[in-house]
């Protein structure tokens, strides 16, 4: 380029605002036109027949239940067999076998294991064991167990195995397998106990919680800390010096066999003493009530023998005619205190106090002698009172 021209500078101005405003309105009646497009004959008369449809209900009828409101949690897969059927008789064997109701004192792996046992006694043609299970577990089930399946999602359940670790994971949550653990771990013999007894409640804690992941040597050692000094040296000395020098296998082995052999041997001598104790106290209960029974009876009889001493008529006295009975009498009486006077100068006679053993022979000589009196008008009958 020549130095003496000089370059041109080319302003490019924005566009007018005219054309702004143009293409707005081109765009807002686009979009006017999109909306008011009338929608097709199809869409219209679906539309239509559904608004009639609502207005043909009455309603009452939108407060009734439907079936279309039911749902089961468990997706039951198809049967191609069309003779297969569950026979009454299994059912009843399920709830005859004991249903689970979902209560902390029942154990969901045992009831797992007899449910299984059930259905493993028949099979069918073209039949899956899930869909055979899936169809069944529910028979098993009451109360709060039978409310929680119906309350999962509808058809969340397809497999068996789904169903048996949804259901275990419900009835045995972290927690309870933390205790069964900790009852496993701190095992201890209890009072009287014997080797076989000891060896039988250590063997039940595990299977109640299958899944403790204790490994078999830790069992072992568990098991024989939890023991006392006598039973220890026991099977130590069965063991030929310690129990824990042998492998694994054969010190649960020896645990087995020494159990099996107290059970087969075991003494009772304990049991009979807590009998004896038992027996002795009860007969010292009944002598008491006996005693009781007997006290009150001759009480009782006292108090009849004393009512009917008293005459109903009243005789006249004997020293002076008058009407009151001789030891009322006036001249008794002033003989008799006259007599306490003159009692009163003499030195008072030391009295002789009866010892226990002498009190009770003179309370069972006046038992026997009032019970020999009963027997004895008993026998004559209403004639001889006569």
């Amino acid at each position: 380029m020549p130095r003496g021209k000089k370059k041109r500078v080319v302003e490019i101005s924005p566009p007018p605002v005219r054309g702004r405003k143009t293409r707005g309105r081109a765009i807002s009646h686009s979009l006017v036109r999109s909306l008011t497009t009338p929608s097709s004959p199809e869409s219209i008369h679906s539309e239509e027949a559904e608004m009639a449809e609502r207005n043909n209900h009455n309603v009452s009828d939108y407060a009734t239940p439907k079936l279309d409101g039911l749902q089961h949690s468990i997706r039951r897969p198809s049967i191609q067999a069309n003779n297969f059927e569950i026979k009454p008789a299994t059912i009843q064997l399920l709830q005859a076998n004991g249903q689970f109701g979902g209560s902390p004192v029942e154990d969901p792996n045992s009831h797992i294991l007899n449910f299984l046992e059930i259905c493993d006694t028949f099979k069918h043609n073209g039949v899956s064991d899930d869909a055979i299970c899936l169809r069944l577990f529910p028979f098993s089930l009451r109360d709060k167990a039978k409310v929680w399946l119906q309350s999962l999602p509808e058809g969340s359940i397809t497999t068996w195995e789904e169903l048996a670790q949804q259901f275990l994971t419900k009835y045995f949550p972290p927690g309870k397998t933390t205790k069964m653990r900790n009852d496993i771990t701190s095992f201890v013999l209890l009072d009287n106990e014997s080797l076989y007894e000891a060896w039988e409640r250590f063997k039940e804690l595990l299977r109640k919680c299958p899944h403790h992941g204790l490994p078999k040597w830790l069992q072992v050692q568990t098991f024989y800390n939890g023991l006392s000094f006598e039973i220890r040296t026991s099977i130590d000395a069965a063991a030929g010096g310690a129990l824990m020098s042998k492998q694994v296998d054969a010190a649960y082995t020896l645990l087995e066999t020494m159990s099996s052999n107290n059970h087969q041997w075991h003494s009772n001598r304990h049991v009979h003493a807590r009998v004896a104790e038992v027996q002795d106290s009860d007969m010292f209960a009944s002598l008491s009530s006996q005693i009781a029974a007997l006290t009150k009876e001759v009480k009782s009889l006292g108090i009849q023998g004393a009512v009917k001493t008293v005459s109903p008529f009243v005789q006249a006295c004997e020293n002076c005619g008058e009407i009151h009975t001789s030891e009322q009498c006036p001249l008794v009486l002033e003989s008799v205190q006259g007599f306490n006077q003159q009692a009163r100068a003499l030195p008072p006679p030391v009295e002789k106090k009866p010892s226990f053993e002498e009190m009770m022979m003179s309370y069972m000589s006046k038992n026997d002698a009032l019970m020999q009196g009963q027997k004895v008008v008993a026998k004559q009958g209403p004639n001889a009172q006569r």
